[in-house]
């Protein structure tokens, strides 16, 4: 593999981190709503 490649595989790895941690929020923050709505 040549260092482009290299570059868009980390790209590409960095990339799935953030979907991750962003999708984990995106629960966490729903959780949090459904938790107020319970508590009404």
């Amino acid at each position: 593999m040549n260092p482009s490649q290299y570059n868009t595989l980390f790209t590409l790895l960095g990339g799935l981190d953030f979907y991750r941690t962003f999708v984990k929020y995106l629960i966490y923050k729903r959780n949090v709503d459904l938790d107020i709505q319970l508590q009404k």
